[in-house]
């Protein structure tokens, strides 16, 4: 039983891992464009990161001084973190947000249609001090 439920998890994980080598590459496509340079190429490897994309050299960086390391660390995990946000984490917000929006019109809605009529209210005749409309 427990064989079967690794096995599932790990097929489960194999198309997750294609799905996002597509979505990665798909990305870094588009980015790029018909033109490549230099400034879309980091773009577009920072938008469709993934972990393990980009790979420091431990041999060049230990003749490094510490402050080159470091930044060559936070390059190395930055860019997939980056990536991945830019790529699950901000879609996700923005459908959030999007359906707060919503929800939100809705209750105003209601609410303003709850506590006074929308037609037929003193506001639709006529006001005092304004020009007869005949």
């Amino acid at each position: 039983m427990r064989k079967k439920i690794m096995d599932s998890l790990r097929s489960a994980g194999a198309k997750l891992n294609g799905f996002d080598q597509m979505y990665s590459d798909a990305v870094k496509k588009r980015v790029k464009g018909e033109s490549p340079s230099a400034r879309r190429d980091i773009l577009a490897d920072a938008l469709g990161g993934r972990w393990g994309d980009v790979e420091v050299d431990d041999e060049l960086l230990s003749s490094m001084p510490n402050y080159i390391k470091a930044g060559a660390r936070a390059y190395q995990y930055g860019v997939p973190a980056v990536g991945y946000a830019t790529r699950y984490a901000l879609p996700a917000a923005g459908v959030t947000l999007a359906g707060k929006g919503l929800y939100d019109l809705t209750q105003g809605l209601y609410a303003a249609a709850s506590a006074t009529p929308v037609f037929g209210g003193p506001e639709d005749g006529q006001q005092p001090g304004q020009l007869p409309l005949q």
